[in-house]
């Protein structure tokens, strides 16, 4: 349980590093292009603020993948028997530094709604195979988040082209980055 443990509190400090990296990037791109607008004075500048859509997009990947790899190295310790959730989740809801919020959410992609009862009973090839469908919905989450970034950063992009060159044919391909939103957001 000692390892468990240990990598939550590791994940918990990844996580806490990827936000407050992402705070400092967003200020730096907000004060930068106003900055650079005024000093320039013109509007040109602020179409730095598209770059929000990267930043945050890069943030909620690379926080899936901390949490996708947390949980598929504690439910492998759950499968192969070494740990059990319940005692676990007790364990590491009493660390009196780990914060409720962050730990709650982890904490369901484990525990899989509260039914720890009938996952304690299932046999080593069930729990091996739960593993995987987890890991699995944690990879298709990622794989949507990508999408949706790359569909609404092209929508930017081509919006922004669009009124620059004040050409129509540019709003065909703001069209399909659309299309890719849509797509992305599908369940």
């Amino acid at each position: 349980m000692q390892a468990a443990i240990q990598a939550t509190l590791a994940a918990i400090q990844n996580r806490a590093r990827l936000y407050r990296n992402l705070v400092v990037s967003v200020t730096a791109v907000l004060i930068g292009s106003v900055v650079v607008a005024v000093v320039f004075r013109s509007l040109i500048p602020l179409i730095g603020f598209s770059l929000l859509v990267p930043l945050a997009g890069a943030y909620f990947v690379l926080d899936n993948r901390c949490t996708r790899l947390w949980s598929k190295q504690v439910l492998e310790m759950w499968a192969e028997g070494k740990l059990n959730l319940t005692a676990f989740s007790g364990a590491i809801s009493a660390h009196p530094y780990v914060p409720r919020g962050t730990l709650e959410g982890m904490l369901g992609l484990l525990l899989l709604g509260g039914e720890t009862g009938r996952l304690a009973s299932l046999k080593a090839e069930d729990r091996t195979a739960l593993c995987r469908r987890v890991d699995d919905t944690a990879g298709r989450h990622q794989r949507r988040i990508v999408l949706a970034t790359a569909g609404l950063m092209s929508m930017l992009v081509f919006l922004i082209a669009a009124i620059i060159l004040r050409s129509v044919s540019l709003y065909f391909f703001l069209a399909v980055s659309l299309a890719l939103w849509f797509i992305a957001k599908r369940p």
